[in-house]
């Protein structure tokens, strides 16, 4: 990375997380003044937080059996997975992601790379999602058109990954063919460029498909559990049709009370985990120059 690169990673790097702090102030009140009227019914909300602590670790297992393909650093990819997550759990929108991406790409010098995994992340994370969601559906839950969306767009995104390579080959020859005109060399040299693409993903997945979707059904699995706990503990009702409401509210931006009290938790954890870890990596540094 040259030093032009370096200076606006870290230009970029610290006004995302300066915009972050007036964002991170609400839900963490929000928490401090929910566990101060939960006293009668705190017996659920120590399984609560330790189911939410579960899925974190999960779901950050199956994003480092993604990136274990560009040989991160454990140390490095702790402590840059617990900053970009707490930012794509506060930004709306899933719009922190594309922050995540930047300083993934910036980490392994590859920016293409970053964008890929935080698309494969994405994609195992919402399959099973949509299987859940659609399943409530079918028992008599109300799905807004954005679960039917996510359904759409997980299907359409699967059937392209499977049939991108007969079509790439036939494309292919069929440009060949005609690479006499100027549009077809254009085209051809396009297609080779998603063909990398394709391939650079097929690297970063290959063997592991089914571990992800194992990982991201048992993430959702604990999160679930983990929503189920907070409202009993805080006396609220909470079932599959919350949670689709949940999901609902979440995916469309117009959070609620409980919602935004889950994500408050979330963001407290991943943010002192942050400094802790930042700490941990300066007691190493300094070993290291000893």
């Amino acid at each position: 990375m040259g030093n032009s690169m370096k200076k606006l990673y870290r230009i970029i790097s610290v006004v995302v997380y300066l915009c972050a702090l007036p964002i991170l102030a609400s839900p963490l009140f929000g928490v401090v003044t929910a566990m101060r009227t939960a006293g009668q019914f705190s017996f659920f909300l120590a399984p609560a937080f330790l189911l939410i602590v579960c899925t974190l670790l999960i779901k950050a297992a199956r994003f480092y059996f993604i990136v274990l393909e560009k040989r991160m650093g454990l140390l490095e990819f702790t402590q840059t997975y617990l900053g970009t997550t707490l930012i794509s759990v506060l930004f709306p929108f899933k719009s922190g992601e594309l922050f995540r991406a930047f300083v993934y790409g910036e980490k392994l010098r590859q920016i293409k790379v970053g964008i890929l995994l935080v698309l494969i992340d994405r994609y195992f994370d919402t399959v099973p999602l949509v299987v859940l969601l659609l399943g409530i559906v079918i028992r008599g839950g109300n799905a807004s058109s954005i679960v039917w969306v996510l359904a759409a767009g997980m299907v359409l995104i699967t059937m392209l990954y499977v049939i991108f390579p007969s079509s790439y080959l036939y494309l292919n020859h069929f440009l060949i063919a005609n690479e006499d005109t100027k549009k077809s060399l254009i085209a051809l040299e396009l297609l080779k460029k998603v063909n990398d693409g394709y391939m650079s993903l097929k690297e970063l997945i290959r063997g592991r498909e089914i571990l992800l979707l194992f990982l991201s059904a048992c993430a959702w699995v604990s999160e679930y559990s983990a929503l189920f706990c907070l409202a009993k503990g805080l006396n609220l009702d909470f079932g599959p049709g919350s949670f689709l409401l949940y999901m609902s509210s979440i995916l469309s931006g117009q959070v609620g009370n409980f919602g935004r009290l889950y994500i408050g938790i979330n963001s407290a954890l991943l943010a002192v985990s942050g400094v802790l870890m930042f700490a941990i990596r300066l007691v190493y540094r300094k070993k290291e120059r000893r």
